[in-house]
């Protein structure tokens, strides 16, 4: 599969051999790449029914008080969406939503490092090695996320973090064992909309409840219903993601597209920066001000209601 990075290098040499003395900026190239990989996404999601390009999140948080920009339908849970998604009709960009009823608590843990492990204190965590753990709240935020341990007694587990923050951590740090899917019996919501959000409970065969929860989405957050007798703290999530412009992103990691999608964006690419080579260098604009006056057109535009007017003056005559 295609990185952006090698999908960007091989345009800017197509578009160096078509103009040797011109050059799109490398920051203009990769704006297309993420809108054309973004649309092929989109294609390619509605066309090819599989789960290879599913990102799956194990660990998303859930907030136990939905706020009054989320609470539509009063819902009693919600989640703020852990990246951007396709928008995909009847919200296909994310192809599911899970949880586990009688979730673990979170703990709260010391951290200490040496090298490139870290060693978490944690009483009675109960996990074996291979098992997954979301830390947070730690100052150093290198020790923050889902991690992969391994255990060193019943107390105690290490994983790595391959940077060399300050040891220890300090924070209050909290530790969340995220349960294996054969611990417990993952529930799978069933998506709905605000709209039909408010009259689900008034029928005996869709009522929301733990083992029928729903989910809707409002922007970038996503409301439950039927979990309000529930202590949950996470949920799983697998989405279509796409890229949003305004995060940051790996360029070297795979697009997730077909090779036939990345020929595309190829094609569509060149030709867009062979538009753009065509732009005389004083009218373009690559974002970081405004152009010169000398590169604003200055023609007048004549007004078409004037012609006629003349011309009906002139038939008068």
């Amino acid at each position: 599969m295609a990185t952006l990075r090698q999908l960007v290098s091989s345009v800017d040499v197509q578009l160096q051999q078509l103009s040797p003395d011109s050059k799109i900026p490398s920051i203009q190239l990769y704006m297309w790449g993420m809108w054309l990989v973004n649309k092929y996404k989109s294609y390619q999601a509605k066309t090819v029914e599989t789960g290879s390009y599913l990102t799956v999140f194990p660990a998303v948080a859930v907030t136990a008080t939905a706020t009054a920009a989320v609470d539509i339908v009063q819902a009693e849970k919600y989640s703020v969406l852990p990246q951007s998604i396709l928008d995909l009709e009847g919200d296909r960009g994310i192809d599911y939503i899970s949880y586990i009823r009688n979730q673990n608590t979170a703990a709260t843990v010391t951290i200490t490092r040496a090298g490139y492990d870290a060693t978490v204190i944690h009483s009675l965590h109960g996990m074996v090695t291979g098992d997954r753990v979301v830390i947070a709240g730690a100052v150093e935020t290198e020790y923050n996320g889902i991690k992969v341990i391994t255990k060193s007694n019943d107390n105690e587990y290490s994983y790595k973090v391959y940077t060399s923050p300050a040891s220890p951590a300090t924070g209050t740090i909290t530790a969340l064992v995220v349960p294996n899917i054969d611990v417990g019996i993952a529930i799978r919501f069933t998506r709905t909309t605000p709209n039909k959000a408010v009259i689900l409970q008034y029928s005996p065969y869709e009522e929301p409840s733990a083992a029928n929860p729903y989910w809707y989405r409002h922007g970038n957050y996503i409301g439950y219903l039927g979990l309000d007798e529930e202590t949950i703290s996470y949920v799983e999530m697998g989405l279509l993601t796409s890229f949003d412009p305004f995060d940051p992103h790996d360029i070297d990691d795979n697009l997730d597209i077909l090779t036939e999608y990345a020929d595309e964006i190829f094609k569509d690419m060149v030709e867009l920066g062979r538009f753009g080579l065509l732009i005389p260098e004083e009218n373009f604009n690559d974002g970081s001000g405004e152009m010169s006056g000398s590169g604003v057109p200055q023609g007048r535009v004549t007004s078409v209601n004037k012609s006629v007017n003349n011309m009906f003056d002139n038939q008068q005559e």
